[in-house]
């Protein structure tokens, strides 16, 4: 099974946002923001795109964020598309829960406690 990695994609367009509906990714559609909304989202796409932006500058365009858990290979399509993707870290290094209970514990927990 391949790595993956918690990423922020960051887009140039509704026309691409959708697009990335296209590909097979585990994109957390919950997550999208709008630069308009949010003056940090600006702030980091504008240095994750510099190297990109002079193809796109005669247009103003929207730039959106969205989260998801990608591999390298959809990070390198989702690159060779027109987006910048920002990697946080691989999926493995993040904690999952060791210690859970069911809902009868828990209820058990608060009648006790």
């Amino acid at each position: 099974m391949d790595k993956r990695y918690f990423s922020t994609v960051i887009v140039r367009g509704r026309s691409l946002l959708r697009q990335l509906n296209d590909f097979e990714a585990d994109l957390f559609h919950a997550t999208i923001r709008s630069a308009a909304s949010d003056a940090s989202i600006t702030t980091r796409a504008t240095v994750a795109q510099e190297s990109t932006a002079a193809a796109n500058t005669s247009k103003k365009e929207e730039i959106f964020e969205i989260e998801g858990l990608l591999t390298l290979e959809q990070i390198g399509t989702f690159v060779d598309k027109g987006c910048s993707v920002i990697v946080e870290a691989e999926a493995s290094t993040r904690a999952r829960a060791s210690n859970t209970s069911g809902f009868e514990d828990w209820l058990k927990s608060l009648k006790e406690g």
